[in-house]
């Protein structure tokens, strides 16, 4: 931190903070879209000739509970994002399942021999939760200095340590 001012570091740790949140939110309705407004319509990204999510699992030789365990964790993780903005724990245990689960998306593409186009929508949330993964625990570490600081600097002149 010696680099920047106080100013400037709580600046900086606020943007990475809106950032995080608006990264979240982008996640979240990315996922609740996918699981509950576009579960039963077609889109350019469904794997192999698939319309639905159910033909779609059935493209990939899923059996039909894994729809229910696929689509109720990331509705969970998609709650989860939007608690996360006021609990802070629940963001990174969401986004590692979230990364696993993308994974998996991805290389369903690739079992079945689909071109790279469809893999993108599970690449891209991959890439947004690992850097949800790495941002949440970016912006701790800067909030944990912040916060260091801020205890230096209430301490009585007289009883503060040498640096």
């Amino acid at each position: 931190m010696s680099c920047l001012s106080s100013g400037t570091f709580y600046a900086t740790t606020r943007s990475m903070e809106i950032l995080v949140q608006a990264l979240q939110v982008i996640v979240a309705l990315g996922l609740l879209n996918v699981w509950l407004i576009r579960a039963s319509k077609s889109t350019p990204y469904r794997g192999g000739d698939a319309e639905t999510i159910s033909e779609e699992f059935a493209t990939y030789g899923l059996p039909t509970f894994m729809i229910f365990v696929v689509g109720g964790l990331k509705v969970i993780i998609a709650l989860a994002m939007i608690v996360g903005i006021w609990v802070n724990a629940v963001i990174v245990p969401a986004a590692a399942v979230l990364i696993v689960l993308m994974l998996g998306a991805f290389v369903m593409h690739l079992k079945v021999k689909d071109p790279i186009k469809k893999a993108i929508p599970s690449l891209l949330m991959l890439g947004m939760a690992a850097g949800l993964l790495n941002s949440v625990r970016t912006v701790a570490d800067m909030r944990r200095k912040l916060d260091e600081q801020d205890e230096h600097n209430l301490r009585p002149k007289g009883s503060q340590d040498e640096e």
